[in-house]
């Protein structure tokens, strides 16, 4: 079975919401084998909250988790974090290590 590895990130602020970044690992992680959890992929138009409840699904259906640069400025890749953290999951900042 493949590896489901959660990206997470910054996003509000940003850009795009820091899209191409997102699609960009999601790629790479495809072409590891492995299987990418990309929260870019969440409709339009909801509340902060709803994205988080999304997230936090996300987060508890992956292996591991995938951080992006810039994560520790981003509210909610922290509290992905911390999430991921209770639950034991692998935490990287580098899919060299994945």
């Amino acid at each position: 079975m493949k590896k489901k590895v959660y990206i997470s990130g910054p996003m509000t602020g940003i850009e795009g919401f820091n899209y191409p970044e997102f699609d960009m690992v999601a790629q790479k992680l495809e072409e590891m084998e492995m299987t990418p959890i990309n929260p870019t992929r969440q409709p339009d138009g909801l509340t902060y909250q709803q994205y988080m409840e999304y997230a936090f699904l996300d987060v508890k259906n992956a292996d591991a988790l995938l951080l992006l640069d810039g994560w520790e400025d981003s509210k909610g890749a922290r509290a992905e974090v911390e999430f991921a953290k209770s639950l034991g999951k692998e935490i990287q900042t580098s899919w060299v290590y994945l």
